[in-house]
Formats: structure tokens, C-alpha cells, sequence
């Protein structure tokens, strides 16, 4: 049972990455070309005004879609890191 709850997660996780990643892909190339790399550093630290000031409101759904999916894996990552604790526990008692 375990198993399959840990496996699902494991598949979520990866499905929101990619999310993510398509999303960053997406923001970066709505950027203007002299400012890609720089968008790009933005976004890996959350400065979403900034990336709204140089692309504009195009970004904002791209935007949305990278935080969610972004969220989710962390919260993915988190809840399997529980569970495996817990796996730990029980299984030295």
C-alpha cells in the first residue's frame, strides 16, 4: 500500500517538474532576446515583478502555471521525505 502511495507521488512530482519546466521554457522565450538569460536567473529567484515588468501581462498565466507546479513538486518532495521517516521508524521497532 505503501508502495503505490509512494510510487504516485514519485509520478506526480516528475509530471509537476516538467510543468515547470515547460513553463519556465515559455517565460524565457517571451522575453525580450537581450534579457533571456537575466529573465531566467528571475525566475530561479522568484522575482515574478520584474519578469511582469519586462515581458508584461503575456507572462502571467506562464507565470501562475511555474509556481503551482513548482509548489507541488516541493510539497511531493516533502510528503515523501514523511513518509520514508516514518517507513524508518516503524520498521526499526
Amino acid at each position: 500500500m505503501i508502495g503505490v502511495v509512494v510510487g504516485v507521488l514519485g509520478l506526480f512530482a516528475v509530471f509537476a517538474w516538467i510543468v515547470a519546466v515547460f513553463s519556465a521554457v515559455q517565460i524565457v522565450r517571451l522575453a525580450p532576446k537581450g534579457t533571456r538569460v537575466r529573465t531566467y536567473g528571475r525566475l530561479g529567484w522568484w522575482k515574478f515583478d520584474d519578469i511582469r515588468r519586462d515581458i508584461g501581462p503575456a507572462a502571467d498565466q506562464h507565470i501562475r502555471t511555474y509556481q503551482r507546479a513548482f509548489i507541488a513538486f516541493i510539497v511531493c518532495v516533502l510528503v515523501s521525505i514523511v513518509i520514508g521517516g516514518l517507513l524508518s521508524v516503524t520498521a526499526q521497532n
